[in-house]
């Protein structure tokens, strides 16, 4: 009885911690403000064009990454009506500035978002909803493997780690 309790309870405070990691994250991200983003394109030497200022605001303005397709649909709302070629080259010229990260989570569809914090993602398989995750333990166990790998003479330029399964929301 009292092991099932304390199971319990052990397993909400875990919970809450999680939840506390992922307020701080979120508030971590939004400190970066439009401001930094357009001073680093000028110390880049990169063009500050209206197309390429509005992406950056966009990606910027969500707390999840987006697609090209998601992107795009926001640009016409704004009047803004590139075509999807013209997208992309923006997209590539920000990513070979640092300045955003490109990655694919599930099914191959990439995603970009503005390079911040280090985190992970996960994926809802029902809704498709991509929710960041920031842990400071996953990120310490990950090292721990790259380093066991390095030893192994493997070397490691960067990973990419995601969560898939169901939401809260699409849990209930």
């Amino acid at each position: 009885m009292f092991r099932k309790r304390f199971s319990i309870v052990f397993e909400s405070w875990i919970y809450l911690l999680m939840q506390l990691s992922c307020i701080y994250f979120f508030i971590s991200l939004r400190c970066i403000c439009f401001e930094k983003i357009s001073h680093n394109t000028m110390e880049k030497n990169l063009r500050s064009t209206p197309l390429r200022t509005e992406i950056l605001s966009i990606l910027d303005s969500q707390a999840t990454p987006m697609t090209v397709s998601e992107i795009q649909k926001i640009l016409n709302t704004k009047g803004m009506s590139p075509n999807k070629t013209t997208v992309y080259r923006q997209m590539e010229t920000l990513i070979t500035n640092n300045m955003i990260q490109k990655f694919s989570l599930r099914d191959g569809v990439v995603h970009y978002e503005i390079q911040k914090l280090h985190h992970h993602h996960f994926v809802c398989r029902d809704c498709e909803r991509i929710t960041c995750i920031a842990d400071r333990a996953l990120e310490e166990n990950i090292h721990k493997i790259e380093q066991n790998l390095m030893k192994d003479g493997f070397h490691i330029q960067k990973h990419n780690f995601s969560f898939e399964g169901k939401c809260r929301t699409c849990t209930t």
